[in-house]
């Protein structure tokens, strides 16, 4: 939560003004890409620094490649790909 974490990247301009519900106003400039990964880089320094949530899992990540190779390999082979429990479920 924001409050956990004030001033890590307070001066930072994050493409549109816009005000946030603790009432801070900011202004992102770039690419939604560029956005999000200057949010993501908030928020992991918040964890680092043991003021904030893990923000994107390892489970979760790897869960996210493993689901990009599988469709990547259905496109290729034009074949159904059935998935399988990897180790980070068990």
């Amino acid at each position: 939560r924001r409050e956990e974490c004030s001033g890590a990247f307070d001066d930072v301009a994050l493409t549109r003004r816009d005000k946030k519900d603790d009432g801070r106003v900011f202004q992102v400039i770039g690419s939604e890409d560029e956005t999000a990964m200057a949010l993501m880089m908030e928020k992991m320094y918040c964890y680092v620094t043991g003021s904030g949530e893990e923000p994107y899992p390892l489970k979760e990540a790897l869960e996210d490649a493993y689901m990009a190779i599988l469709l990547r390999k259905a496109i290729e082979t034009n074949e159904t790909i059935t998935s399988e429990t990897m180790v980070w479920h068990k």
